[in-house]
């Protein structure tokens, strides 16, 4: 049975977590995102994802004591809950560990008090299979388009690193906040 925890910030140190939180991030990437990229371009590395854990934003999957998913996720103010970096291991794809990970950051949003969850997808401007199906995929999950830019305009310094357009596809969805109760405040997702 899949486990879904956050981890405390402390764990930034464990070298191990961190490693293995890397490799499964890149491992992911570089299938979902193969052919969009020219060498070069890591999609996180061993500081950023400490720096990650170390703030508090990493929620891991676990299969037994197996770290088999992680998705990077903060609040952005305004009732507003954010994630990225949605990583499953290759090996288990389709076994809805993605969706519990995502459900995990929509109630962590919604006890902060969050209205809406959003992420951003990478829409290649020629077909593309993993993210064509992507985009399906976070639709069914409610996830609606709210906007879409030029990538190389909205992040020049990856423009060196595509080997073709990409359009950036900023998605919301509404969720409802839980509410407090009595004498609690609203924590981090």
């Amino acid at each position: 049975m899949v486990e879904i925890l956050s981890v405390a910030p402390e764990q930034s140190m464990d070298m191990r977590l961190v490693n293995n939180a890397c490799d499964l991030i890149s491992r992911a990437y570089e299938i979902a995102e193969v052919g969009l990229w020219r060498p070069g371009l890591f999609r996180t590395t061993v500081e950023d994802t400490a720096q990650a854990i170390a703030d508090g934003e990493m929620v891991f999957a676990l299969l037994g004591r197996q770290l088999v998913g992680a998705v990077r996720t903060r609040l952005m103010g305004e009732g507003r809950g954010w994630f990225g970096a949605l990583s499953v291991d290759p090996a288990l794809g389709g076994r809805g560990i993605g969706g519990k990970l995502v459900l995990f950051v929509e109630q962590s949003a919604a006890t902060a008090g969050c209205v809406t969850v959003q992420l951003e997808v990478l829409v290649p401007q020629s077909p593309h299979t993993h993210t064509n199906r992507l985009a399906v995929w976070y639709e069914n999950l409610g996830y609606r388009e709210i906007s879409r830019s030029d990538l190389a305009a909205a992040e020049p310094s990856l423009a060196p690193y595509m080997t073709g357009p990409c359009d950036l596809s900023v998605r919301h969805k509404w969720i409802e906040p839980s509410p407090i109760p009595d004498g609690e405040t609203r924590g981090h997702p």
